[in-house]
């Protein structure tokens, strides 16, 4: 037994004193705030001393007199020994590039290459009300996949689009538009959006209050704090099935350790929520302004994050932030949970169809509730949006169950449901790809045109904007 003690204790301090040469090292000739060659001391020999405190306690229990105790430390020392060589496998294979499962993104270790990476100073956390927005009176140059460029440009409210004023002074009925980029017209230029082109037909003012990688929370937000300080007639909320179901809530809150960012949510059981963010400030989010190109802050931001985390959540933490094994399982369980038994891929997913949404519908019902009511004096039309997976799976199984939903949650406030599902999917699949940017999927100029003529053919948006004589139906 004293020769197995010394043996552990000799590691240990070698261990120990690496740790302290390293620290010196850093301390004398770099700037002595803990890191090395973007490794984190502290916490890299916390890992060491950790696993050796486990390895010691494993291999002197099977020395020891207690039969049960002896069994268990045995049993012990055996699934940890096959572990680390899952683990050194599993490394291997995702080094090698056998398998296409992520590399572990280790981000309390150390400083991470991917927080290296050019943010654009044009959009980002840059609102504590709303979280992502736009930077007021940017440009910017954003090269598309299709070997295009599109010049993008913010107006002194932060909106993409031409500047506005909060008072309407043209006599005509005006519009404003919420949702995300496919409101936003991602990748297409402003003239070519189907807000501007309505804007162009109508001779109206179509305000575009859409911003990429927002949900319909973002929506009542925008809506509350920003949209109201322009006069408008009509509001119209463009949907998008396939992830406006994908609020922050606090289960996701591990996923902050790889990207913190700063999205609202609506924090309880409902109907008793309150407003809350996913951080306590948005100057620590990965996409603030702020900390453009400075990782050692976003480090700062994770090392919080994780230090309010129960010792659960913490053991978790680690093994998805440090694990291989771990990552080559997730891996291939998505991969066999995407291919049916008889090696055929499954139908394309429907986000029309309630078992992709049936889990989240509550809090996207309540969003979008507090939206049509702040909104309830307006003229409204809430329009969904389809994909192109979407057309397939429709066309393979017909099935659209959030479209009475949504026109049952309108009829409660007056307002106007409008589903593009069948009106693009009946110009026949030959048609679909052309709706699309090929190698982004957001919307074509086909697209965007498609949605403008639906608008302008639709006798609630007619009577809306006050086009002609035609009544509300």
């Amino acid at each position: 037994m004293k020769y197995v003690l010394k043996f552990w204790a000799a590691v240990s301090g070698s261990l120990v004193a690496m740790w302290g040469v390293l620290w010196l090292y850093d301390l004398a000739f770099a700037n002595g705030d803990g890191w090395l060659g973007g490794v984190s001391l502290n916490i890299l020999l916390g890992y060491l001393m950790m696993i050796l405190a486990v390895l010691t306690a494993a291999i002197l229990g099977t020395r020891s007199r207690q039969e049960w105790l002896a069994t268990v430390s045995a049993s012990l020392c055996g699934v940890l020994f096959f572990w680390i060589v899952a683990e050194v496998v599993c490394f291997g294979l995702i080094r090698l590039g056998v398998t296409d499962a992520p590399q572990p993104f280790h981000s309390r270790v150390w400083l991470n290459e991917n927080w290296y990476a050019p943010h654009s100073e044009f959009w980002g956390d840059v609102s504590p009300a709303l979280g992502r927005w736009r930077i007021p009176e940017a440009t910017l140059r954003l090269p598309l996949c299709t070997d295009d460029t599109i010049t993008l440009t913010s107006n002194r409210f932060g909106m993409r689009d031409r500047e506005r004023t909060p008072t309407n002074a043209s006599g005509k009925e005006r519009a404003v538009f919420l949702g995300d980029s496919f409101v936003e017209g991602f990748l297409v230029n402003s003239p070519q959006r189907y807000s501007d082109l309505l804007e162009a037909h109508t001779g109206c003012e179509h305000l575009n209050f859409g911003i990429n990688s927002t949900s319909p929370i973002n929506y009542y937000l925008t809506y509350d704090s920003l949209v109201r300080r322009f006069e408008h007639d009509v509001v119209i909320i463009g949907l998008l099935p396939a992830n406006d179901f994908e609020d922050y809530d606090e289960s996701q809150k591990l996923g902050l350790l790889r990207y913190p960012i700063y999205r609202p949510y609506w924090r309880g059981s409902l109907p008793d929520v309150t407003l809350a963010y996913s951080l306590s400030d948005i100057r620590q989010s990965i996409a603030a302004p702020n900390n453009y190109g400075k990782p050692e802050k976003i480090q700062q931001t994770v090392d919080s994050l994780y230090n309010s985390l129960g010792w659960g959540q913490k053991m978790a933490a680690e093994i998805q932030l440090n694990s291989y094994l771990y990552s080559c399982a997730m891996h291939w369980a998505e991969v066999k949970h995407s291919v049916s038994p008889s090696g055929e891929s499954f139908v394309s997913s429907n986000s029309y169809a309630k078992e992709t949404y049936e889990s989240r519908w509550e809090i996207l019902e309540y969003s979008l509730k507090k939206l049509l009511v702040a909104a309830k004096d307006k003229k409204v039309i809430l329009m969904s949006l389809p994909i192109l997976s979407d057309l397939t799976a429709y066309d393979q199984r017909p099935i659209d169950n959030l479209s009475p939903r949504l026109r049952a949650l309108c009829g409660q406030t007056g307002a106007t449901y409008l589903n593009l599902l069948p009106v693009f999917h009946d110009l026949g699949a030959a048609k679909w790809a052309e709706l699309y940017v090929p190698c982004d999927g957001h919307f074509s100029p086909r697209g965007e045109q498609l949605v403008a003529r639906t608008l302008l053919e639709l006798p609630e948006y007619r009577w809306a904007m006050e086009l002609d004589s035609v009544k509300k139906r």
